[in-house]
């Protein structure tokens, strides 16, 4: 069985609770994320998906939304 990565997603720009659900809106239309959390006063979101996740796909959708992602971790 393949093990599921986890992923922290250090964000800028994420001010206020409507840009938290614009940023769980994208996170929910991605098939490969499982579970995720997005921490609003931390600007980061912490995500469990599938090996198949593209991250860099993830990156551009939420640049997108003009949201800058300083850091990608695996955790």
């Amino acid at each position: 069985m393949i093990k599921d990565k986890k992923i922290k997603l250090q964000l800028n720009g994420m001010m206020c609770k409507h840009c938290q659900m614009k940023v769980e809106n994208v996170l929910k239309e991605i098939q490969e994320i499982k579970k995720y959390k997005v921490n609003l006063k931390k600007q980061e979101v912490i995500l469990k998906a599938d090996q198949s996740l593209d991250i860099t796909s993830l990156k551009r959708n939420l640049e997108e939304l003009d949201y800058k992602v300083l850091s990608i971790e695996e955790l």
